[in-house]
């Protein structure tokens, strides 16, 4: 097992409590791994892994945040703006064609919206919009959603 593929296995287990157990858990799982993620691509010997390492890496980053965004719901969406502001933001710093950081941007759209954070939100799923592929159907959904729900959000983009 690589470095990557570790980290983004414990990545998954957080998911997976997220899904069958309590959010509050699955926080406290994803948490540390937001920094250890961080860590690996900031770390000089990043470039120097295996192409499959950096891509585990990667989308240990973006699903450790996809994970904390979406437990942040259990401490209620509006207390937690600002994280989920701050975990979209980290996820900008490492888009590129062909990863999942736009996944992230419709996960802290998704839930920016929830918390009536009109601009979040709208800034969120315009960026995820330019990032993700042109086939998915969902980030569409997801824009014309939240712009109807904040039209004046959309108004000068």
């Amino acid at each position: 097992m690589t470095p990557g593929s570790d980290i983004l296995e414990r990545v998954r287990t957080a998911q997976a409590e997220l899904g069958t157990g309590d959010p509050a858990d699955a926080l406290a799982l994803v948490e540390p791994l937001l920094d250890e993620t961080a860590e690996a691509l900031r770390s000089l010997d990043f470039v120097a892994r295996s192409p499959e390492d950096r891509r585990a890496v990667v989308e240990a980053f973006c699903y450790a945040r996809v994970t904390a965004i979406l437990a942040l719901e259990s401490v209620g969406a509006t207390a937690a703006v600002g994280r989920i502001r701050a975990l979209a933001a980290e996820a900008l710093d490492v888009a590129a064609e062909g990863n999942d950081a736009w996944k992230v941007l419709c996960a802290a759209a998704e839930m920016l919206s929830r918390a009536g954070d009109a601009d979040g939100a709208a800034s969120s799923v315009m960026a995820a919009a330019r990032l993700a592929p042109e086939d998915v159907e969902y980030v569409r959904q997801l824009r014309g959603s939240i712009r109807s729900m904040f039209p004046a959000a959309f108004a000068d983009r």
